[in-house]
């Protein structure tokens, strides 16, 4: 017969055991919801990581599109379009077409490259073609093996006759205008056959004005100058380019520059020989007769734009025995405590040159070796 006090031990015990068992299964039920957390974490990570993917590939996606031109025929609508600068693999292109009311989206196939345009002819089904107001452009695209559709880059309004971004200004038909830097009927400026529209939307044939550049690969948005001579558009001189990789011979007289007082500058004028700066050398180095530098108190001191303006001209020093002139490589200030400027010779050999020899600076060459004099 089991005693009392034993019974009271095996109660404890039991209760005891019991209490073990909830521990153990409590933790259990607690690895279970930490699986149950990381797993749900864990698909979250990843919808983020694929987003961000994503997000990086999209990125690098830089098309750009311009609707050069656009027109409301009887049967359908007609949009000129031109790929700007940019990245992407572009595969067409999504029309939005507006009446005030309804929006109608045309996909057109398409993969132009970089400053290529054409012409797409619209057929819209879901609103009229006679009350679209306006056209507008977004490039469709591949990104991670998908194809996407990007934001609208440009649009065209048939109500006020222009481009609502950068891409050309439209014109109204018969009254001699004509949709900026694209091709145009001339009859509807008077003219027959057809030319090119430069930048202020009107419309030139071929006698000699502004053209946009017809190439096979035009640059985008560059007026090129096909027939104009070189007295129309200002130049002097030199040969200058047309924008579609040709030049102008602007030196048959009666152009081109007297050389004996005058050389052609970058502008393609005609610029006088001039002295730019001049004065007394006070010394040189690293030795008389066989000098790299020579300082003067006549160089601009702490005229940092003056400086520059000096070098890269010519140099010659009429009062020694150097009859050369010299390219100036570099104007600047000596440290303290002297207040003068020094400069550098572009030569390995040093310049014949002493202390107390006048120098002049040129600016261009033919005038330094024309006028030894000084002046």
């Amino acid at each position: 017969m089991v005693s009392k006090d034993r019974k009271i031990q095996n109660v404890h015990s039991f209760f005891k055991n019991r209490r073990g068992i909830s521990s153990i299964i409590a933790t259990l039920l607690l690895v279970l919801l930490t699986i149950a957390l990381i797993a749900v974490v864990w698909v979250v990570v990843r919808s983020l990581t694929s987003s961000a993917s994503q997000g990086i590939t999209l990125g690098g996606i830089t098309l750009n599109l311009k609707i050069q031109g656009a027109q409301i025929n009887a049967n359908n609508i007609s949009v000129t379009v031109q790929r700007q600068a940019g990245a992407g693999n572009l595969t067409g292109i999504n029309f939005v077409l507006y009446d005030g009311k309804t929006y109608e989206t045309i996909k057109e196939n398409s993969n132009l490259d970089v400053y290529q345009g054409a012409t797409f002819i619209l057929v819209p089904t879901q609103i009229s073609i006679s009350s679209v107001q306006t056209v507008s452009v977004a490039p469709i695209f591949m990104s991670s093996g998908s194809e996407q559709i990007g934001g609208i880059t440009d649009t065209y309004s048939f109500v006020s006759g222009s481009s609502g971004g950068t891409g050309g200004t439209g014109g109204t038909r018969g009254t001699g205008t004509c949709v900026a830097n694209s091709s145009c009927d001339l009859s509807l400026c008077g003219g027959t056959g057809t030319g090119f529209s430069n930048g202020d939307g009107n419309c030139y044939s071929d006698s000699g004005c502004t053209f946009f550049c017809s190439g096979s690969n035009p640059p985008g948005g560059v007026n090129c100058y096909t027939t104009a001579n070189c007295t129309q558009l200002g130049y002097e001189c030199g040969t200058p380019s047309n924008n579609c990789g040709g030049t102008f011979s602007c030196d048959a007289p009666p152009l081109g520059c007297n050389t004996s007082i005058a050389f052609c500058n970058s502008n393609y004028k005609c610029e006088n020989y001039t002295i730019l700066n001049n004065g007394t050398i006070n010394s040189v180095w690293p030795a008389q007769n066989s000098a790299l530098f020579f300082d003067s108190v006549a160089l601009p001191y702490n005229d940092i734009q003056l400086q520059a303006t000096l070098q890269g001209n010519y140099v010659r020093f009429p009062s020694s025995n150097e009859p050369g002139c010299f390219q100036v490589a570099l104007v600047y200030n000596e440290p303290p405590p002297s207040t003068m400027a020094f400069a550098s010779l572009n030569t390995q050999t040093g310049a014949n040159i002493s202390n107390g020899n006048l120098y002049q600076i040129w600016n261009a060459q033919q005038g330094c070796v024309l006028h030894p004099g000084y002046s």
